[in-house]
């Protein structure tokens, strides 16, 4: 009798202990999690998911192949990204890539973003859950569940079919022992080759249905949390409601994946799931189900990536030392007040306004010409996907957005630099010009914010429809890879043609005489340096043209020759004074 009680006494203290080690471990990743809000985390320890893939053109409002890569997007899509699912990921891609049109997406998201930035008790409700879905592996959720819709049927018929030939192998054994066991082992081999023969087929699908059953779970945690937001709860409890056959005996389905463990119990019921194929059974119905309810999970993803969205923007905003939501209105002309690139920790904050004018910046090399472009570009994809930019102010309309920097050779194609300029600067020309811009680009931007139809899909303020959107474009040296005469006559020509256009222009130049020549139509800006015992960027937007040059002074400042900088110098200061060269 005693040594009962101490076995009692022991199995109580294991299961305490291991009730407060669970308590532990979860109190730990939940202060994890909460550490992120308000730290820049490292990029390096950011799981990469499958986003998927950007319009080339771009259509619409959709930001291309080559802008996103003119202004390292993916890095600054590491930075901003706080998501724990893969729903979350994707909704963030998906809105940086298609930056919304209209305000009304923007400050529905904001809305959200807003309630969990004030109540974090909900934030610390929310953010577990989230964690728990996780991510789907290499495919996107959307993929997986296009693998799910073409997935072939099976007949229940069939497997119900082999499993009643036990009975007459039986019946014969009854009869004829020697036949009855041949013809035993016959139907057992039979159920055997038709089991792995399928389980091989639906083993990749396995983790469609746990991401599903993540998410389900999760969904109840979160409708919980979300008791002060009925509209999300409300919807959350309507998906789990329809998606409750889906969960119930999941765990049959999931056990194709064989025994976890050695405990002779689980071992058993594996030989009889090979036999008698219940979890394939139970697989083909939570499929019929997922075809059914398809449009259930798409808006369960969709709710649960608004919440995910609305949290990761919460913790990007409280990691910035500053920033603001944009004005964004119909005509308003661009006025930005200390902006600075999201991915430098210790940028020079700039400021600037849009008039009649557009945007010519000068100036030396290095000196920050092409940073402060990007800033800029960087920031009003920001403003128009998640609301928020790295500035004190942000004015301007819903735009259209493109560049033309960092262009090379393309070697697949055959095309040199300068073909790889001018086909670029075509594309922005075909988007400018009035009704250019296809009606037809609305992938990748169901539901944002978990509500309503894409941004892209619904007419602009004021009933104009986005294809005529203004465009803000930025053109780091205009055709660079051609000759001095002719890349000056044509980009002169290129600027002033794409300034009459429905368009925000920013370019900058090393060619100082663009200044003279563009002057009625481009505000002249520049970036300078001070020369001392080495060259000092101060990195400061200022007004007018560019008066200095320092390439020549760099080739020394890096050990070249004295005697090639001495006479570069010469033979500059010669031709800026005689208008040839000696």
């Amino acid at each position: 009798m005693q040594i009962v009680i101490i076995i009692g006494c022991l199995l109580i203290l294991l299961v305490i202990s291991g009730y407060h080690n669970q308590k532990r471990e979860r109190e730990a990743l939940l202060q994890r999690l909460l550490s992120e809000y308000g730290n820049v985390t490292d990029p390096k320890i950011k799981r990469i998911a499958c986003l998927g893939t950007l319009e080339d053109p771009a259509v619409g409002g959709a930001i291309d192949q080559i802008t996103w890569n003119d202004l390292s997007l993916t890095d600054v899509y590491q930075r901003i990204n706080y998501t724990h699912t893969s729903a979350g990921a994707q909704r963030l891609f998906d809105v940086m890539a298609h930056p919304a049109m209209s305000k009304e997406p923007i400050d529905a998201q904001d809305a959200l973003t807003e309630k969990l930035t004030k109540d974090r008790a909900l934030f610390q409700s929310i953010v577990p859950a989230l964690h728990e879905i996780g991510y789907t592996g290499k495919y996107t959720l959307q993929e997986y569940l296009a693998y799910l819709t073409d997935l072939p049927k099976e007949s229940m018929a069939k497997m119900v079919l082999l499993d009643l030939l036990y009975l007459p192998a039986i019946a014969l054994f009854a009869l004829t022992p020697m036949a009855g066991v041949g013809g035993l082992f016959a139907v057992i081999a039979l159920n055997l080759t038709y089991y792995f023969r399928k389980k091989a087929i639906l083993m990749p699908y396995l983790g469609s249905f746990a991401y599903i059953l993540r998410m389900v779970r999760a969904g109840r945690r979160v409708e919980d949390a979300l008791r002060d937001l009925p509209e999300k709860q409300l919807q959350i409890r309507a998906d789990l409601k329809e998606l409750s056959a889906f969960s119930r005996g999941s765990s049959l389905a999931m056990s194709l994946q064989g025994a976890s463990s050695s405990n002779p119990l689980d071992l058993l019921l594996d030989y009889l799931r090979m036999l008698f194929h219940f979890d394939l059974m139970k697989f083909y119905q939570m499929l019929e189900i997922c075809r059914e309810k398809e449009q259930t999970i798409r808006d369960l993803v969709a709710q649960i990536a608004a919440l995910d969205l609305a949290q990761s923007i919460a913790c990007y905003r409280a990691s910035l030392a500053t920033w603001c939501k944009p004005d964004l209105q119909q005509g308003c002309a661009l006025s930005v007040v200390n902006v600075k690139h999201p991915l430098l920790s210790d940028a020079v904050a700039n400021s600037i306004h849009v008039g009649e004018k557009q945007v010519l910046i000068t100036g030396s090399n290095a000196s920050g010409k092409s940073t402060f472009l990007k800033t800029v570009a960087v920031n009003a994809i920001l403003a128009q996907a998640i609301g928020t930019v790295s500035a004190e102010t942000w004015q301007g309309d819903c735009y259209r957005i493109f560049s033309s920097m960092a262009l090379r050779d393309d070697l697949l194609s055959g095309d040199s630099f300068y073909m790889s300029e001018i086909k670029a600067l075509k594309r922005v020309l075909d988007a400018a010009l009035p009704g250019m811009a296809s009606d037809t680009g609305t992938t990748g931007t169901e539901n944002r914010a978990g509500i309503g139809n894409s941004a892209n899909e619904e007419n602009r303020a004021g009933g104009e429809d986005y294809s005529n959107a203004p465009i803000l474009c930025f053109i780091d040296e205009v055709l660079k890879g051609t000759n001095t005469v002719e890349r000056i006559a044509a980009s002169g020509r290129i600027l002033r043609y794409l300034g009459g256009q429905h368009a925000v222009v920013f370019a900058a130049t090393h060619d100082i005489e663009l200044t003279s020549l563009l002057a009625d139509c481009y505000e002249n800006y520049h970036f300078t340096e001070e020369v001392q015992d080495q060259i000092v960027f101060s990195y400061r937007l200022m007004e007018g043209r560019s008066t200095t040059r320092n390439a020549i002074r760099l080739l020394s400042m890096i050990g070249m020759p004295k005697e090639i900088t001495d006479a570069a110098e010469a033979d500059a200061a010669f031709f800026l004074t005689h208008g040839k060269w000696e």
